[in-house]
């Protein structure tokens, strides 16, 4: 984690690490490869953009492998720890997802 903005009630923090596709929800309906972000931490966070799907599986997809930044809110639900999208950074590009 790197630092964090306040909105609202919840508190937008950046996090640092490298975008994998891991298998999580293992043995349940939700099965399946999930974009996680493995921070400089240590901790592994499932990626989430409330809204638009295909911004999880073609946006973030894409940056399997990479060194990114991404600013969200950080929750543990359904057992593994998630943040809910509201930027990414890579060294050349910044996503944003349309609200």
């Amino acid at each position: 984690m790197i630092g964090e903005r306040s909105l609202g009630m919840e508190k937008q923090q950046c996090y640092r690490g490298i975008i994998t596709n891991d298998l999580l929800f293992i043995g349940s309906r939700s099965e399946g490869y999930y974009p996680v972000l493995n921070s400089e931490d240590g901790v592994k966070y499932r990626l989430h953009y409330k809204g638009d799907s295909s911004f999880n599986e073609i946006s973030l997809n894409s940056l399997i492998g990479t060194t990114v930044e991404i600013t969200g809110v950080a929750d543990k639900k359904r057992g593994h720890w998630r943040i809910v999208i509201s930027s990414v950074t890579d060294d050349i590009n910044q996503f944003q997802p349309n609200n």
